[in-house]
């Protein structure tokens, strides 16, 4: 008999032992030409246009440890290398719609002592972590290297991004479980990561449709308030939500008349600014007065 793509899918999920398969519909913005068969334990098997199964990593709800009521680690026992972790956490996140994130060096440190790799963590305190990534990487003489740390020593290291190394995602939120939103209490202004990379315009659209949304006065902060903002540990433990998201060089509302029509960025990292054509995707923030 002719095998048509409907038949060779379900081929495919028994013959790889995919109990309870059900076939879907490739979902906007995905490859038209491919298809995804999901198991009941939410395995993912992606099926290419040469009708192969596509590895994908799966997304399973296991190994979950809450540290405490606001920071919640996932951990996956697929060693990956940076960049395949890195997209393994913004796809949980994107699934789960929550900011799922590869965690810095000093939250590691910190899980560590708190009993991550011990029986305090019954979901996969059991497990030898070894080596785990970091979201912190930087070219260095002209190769890419990223930390990590040693979960015997809590030590961290560089190496290479091409390494396969172990995976940990962790999710941290405010006491009101928000994990895009910072109050600065110094200067009485909420901060909200929009947690993507938007031409200027595409950042002020967004921070507007928060605003009509909200009914809340959202808007895309000045130069010196993200100025002010890092003074006051934005980009830092301070900042529960979201100070620990590897955000770089963000959009202000400035203008650099001076130089046509380009815009004023600022690297959340070291207070940098940067004259920039408002046509390049930077990270996004928009902020609000807290008592309004």
């Amino acid at each position: 008999m002719v095998m048509t793509h409907k038949h060779l899918l379900i081929y495919l999920a028994a013959s790889i032992g995919l109990a309870g398969c059900k076939l879907l519909k490739s979902s906007a913005g995905e490859d038209a030409n491919a298809s995804v068969v999901t198991a009941a334990a939410g395995e993912k098997v992606e099926i290419g246009k040469d009708g192969k199964p596509v590895k994908r990593t799966a997304l399973n709800a296991g190994f979950l440890w809450g540290e405490s009521p606001l920071i919640t680690w996932k951990y996956t026992s697929t060693k990956m290398n940076w960049a395949t972790a890195n997209n393994y956490c913004l796809e949980l996140a994107r699934v789960q719609k929550k900011r799922w994130r590869l965690p810095v060096p000093a939250e590691l440190q910190r899980a560590l002592q708190s009993g991550i790799s011990s029986s305090k963590n019954p979901a996969f305190g059991w497990v030898y972590l070894n080596q785990v990534w970091t979201s912190s990487w930087e070219t260095a003489q002209g190769q890419e290297v990223s930390m990590f740390v040693d979960m015997g020593d809590g030590n961290a290291l560089r190496t290479s991004t091409d390494h396969e190394l172990t995976t940990l995602c962790v999710v941290t939120t405010n006491t009101n479980g928000r994990s895009d939103l910072w109050t600065d209490e110094t200067t009485q202004l909420v901060w909200r990561d929009l947690g993507m990379t938007l031409e200027r315009s595409g950042i002020d659209a967004k921070c507007r449709e928060a605003a009509r949304l909200d009914h809340l006065p959202w808007r895309m902060p000045t130069a010196s308030e993200l100025e002010t903002a890092i003074k006051n540990g934005i980009q830092t433990s301070n900042n529960i939500a979201f100070g620990q998201n590897y955000i770089t060089i963000t959009w202000s509302s400035d203008r650099a008349y001076t130089f046509g029509q380009d815009g004023v960025a600022i690297d959340l990292r070291n207070g940098n600014r940067y004259v920039i054509a408002t046509d390049q995707p930077l990270a996004g923030i928009c902020v609000r007065p807290k008592n309004h």
